[in-house]
């Protein structure tokens, strides 16, 4: 646990014991328990934001690649490759940076483990900028997470007293003693409880239902690990990200950026990621995500983006701040072997590159600092 400013409260574990009772109090009238993962300065991170966060940044930010460079030939390069699941020859999308409207389509032509190039095929070069953001087809990346789900269900064998399940999968399905699943109806393929893993051995392991009747789980239905686990296999990770996010969301609270005109951004962006009323039901019905969950998380997205560029710098104006810096600076891009200074159109990617480099060296030095002298108890 660390202190804040250097020393821990007195009150915390009252305060938090409080905290507790209220959250489960809230989850009780709900028939559901959102288990609390987290708490940062008297925040909590629930269970469902380790399950959902992963699987929102999947669907609809974690395949989106800048545009780092337009070369000739209707040729880009992006910023991601093989670490985003890219292949050669797979389609993607070319949205605006600001508007996130799509403008053209490119083919996938090289891949390498941390970037890609791409063949614009139905736009001119000229109308895609660095800067501008790539994606792979939202219900092709859908298409890819259901044969996933469909690979980690397990049937339940035996329902015994005490709210206990036998499952028919057990090291061999990667599950560990105290992993929390879910419960899933045979017919309907609904979330109708979650699930505590209580032991395990290599082929069956049992679990204890901790929020639903044990008569309306029936042999038969079937237990899924949370998709968190296959997007993401490092849960730590997805947690300490979680925390960061919401040590930047506190202080864009304290900047005062959440404000009420969000709404109208959050409607253009749910609009242009999800223009397609059946592919927001698809959403809802494979993977539980309802239409608030995807406004909460654009919302966060976009107040986050808004943060970064208020208290690090712009990169939407990074050929203009390239411009500054070059004028700036003007010794450090003098070429000794052409005996003369490179033009600024020649240095422009290098600077741009040293400033996103910046933005984000700058960005995790901040985050350190708030994670000393915050309140933060992960459990």
């Amino acid at each position: 646990m660390k202190a804040r400013n250097g020393r821990a409260s007195r009150h915390k574990p009252f305060i938090f014991l409080l905290f507790l009772i209220n959250i489960n109090t809230i989850a009780q009238k709900e028939n559901t328990i959102d288990y609390v993962v987290a708490v940062v300065n008297d925040e909590a991170i629930t269970q469902s934001a380790l399950e959902n966060e992963p699987l929102l940044n999947h669907l609809l930010w974690k395949s989106d690649l800048q545009v780092q460079e337009v070369r000739l030939n209707s040729v880009i390069v992006l910023s991601g490759g093989e670490d985003y699941g890219l292949v050669s020859n797979s389609i993607v999308e070319v949205l605006d940076q600001e508007t996130r409207q799509k403008i053209a389509h490119a083919r996938i032509k090289q891949v390498d483990p941390r970037r890609a190039t791409a063949v614009i095929s139905d736009s001119p070069t000229q109308t895609v900028k660095i800067g501008h953001f790539v994606r792979r087809p939202l219900m092709d990346v859908m298409k890819e997470l259901v044969l996933i789900d469909r690979k980690l269900v397990t049937p339940i064998i035996d329902v015994a007293p005490n709210n206990i399940i036998v499952l028919s999968g057990g090291m061999n399905y990667g599950f560990a003693p105290r992993d929390i699943v879910d419960v899933l109806d045979q017919e309907t393929r609904q979330k109708i409880a979650h699930a505590r893993i209580k032991q395990v051995d290599p082929r069956r392991a049992t679990a204890v239902i901790s929020d639903s009747p044990t008569q309306t789980v029936k042999i038969g239905h079937f237990v899924q690990r949370p998709l968190v686990e296959i997007i993401l296999l490092d849960v730590r990770t997805v947690l300490n990200e979680l925390i960061d996010r919401k040590l930047m969301m506190q202080e864009a609270d304290r900047l005062g950026i959440p404000l009420a005109r969000w709404k109208g951004k959050i409607d253009e962006e749910l609009k242009a990621t999800l223009n397609n009323e059946i592919l927001l039901k698809e959403i809802n019905q494979k993977f539980g995500l309802e239409v608030e969950e995807i406004r909460e998380w654009l919302r966060t997205k976009l107040i986050l983006n808004e943060f970064r560029d208020r208290r690090f710098g712009r990169t939407d104006n990074l050929k203009q701040q390239a411009a500054e810096y070059y004028s700036h600076h003007p010794n450090e891009f003098y070429d000794q072997k052409l005996s003369r200074k490179r033009s600024f159109e020649e240095v422009l990617q290098e600077i741009q590159n040293r400033l996103r480099n910046q933005i984000n060296i700058d960005l995790e030095e901040w985050l350190k600092q708030q994670r000393s002298s915050s309140y933060i108890l992960k459990l």
